[in-house]
């Protein structure tokens, strides 16, 4: 995971920023769905709620799709460079990876607290 975050911070400081208005909006939509399900992930926050982030992933993965899709169109309408649009599918890819990650470690560490409370329940 942490070596997603680093590959992720150095894409984004080398990606130019995307000129198509509504293309630019869907990135940082995306990237803004990211960093939501991000903070939703910590486990230890008294609003954490397993089922809440896996729905946010699934949305995240259904946004990412379309992300993706509206990039191709831009490269075949010739709007954006090649390169440019494979940079930023590979750093859309990379976040769209962080926030599985992320989701499946809350979700296995949500399980373990469970676990460690009861079992420390039956031993009181």
């Amino acid at each position: 995971m942490a070596e997603l975050a680093r590959r992720i911070a150095s894409a984004q400081s080398a990606l130019e920023t995307i000129e198509l208005s509504e293309l630019a909006a869907v990135v940082a939509h995306f990237k803004a769905g990211v960093v939501r399900l991000l903070d939703a992930a910590n486990v230890f926050e008294a609003e954490f709620a397993a089922q809440k982030i896996s729905v946010q992933l699934a949305e995240l993965e259904a946004e990412y799709q379309r992300l993706k899709s509206q990039l191709l169109r831009s490269g075949t309408a010739g709007e954006l460079p090649v390169r440019r649009i494979v940079a930023q599918l590979d750093l859309c890819s990379d976040m769209r990876r962080l926030a599985e990650q992320a989701e499946k470690g809350a979700l296995y560490l949500d399980g373990l607290r469970v676990f460690s409370s009861a079992s420390h329940a039956e031993t009181a």
